[in-house]
């Protein structure tokens, strides 16, 4: 099975709007960070 994390740019004039931007941001770098650890484009 083939898998890939696709981030979407937030932006800083949409991010004010997204409720409870920083915890979505905290996991997105997790992701990212796990995603590199194992290899997953």
């Amino acid at each position: 099975m083939d898998a890939a994390l696709i981030i979407i740019d937030f932006q800083e004039r949409l991010a004010k709007h997204i409720s409870g931007i920083d915890e979505v941001l905290k996991n997105s770098a997790k992701l990212v960070k796990a995603c590199q650890i194992l290899e997953i484009p």
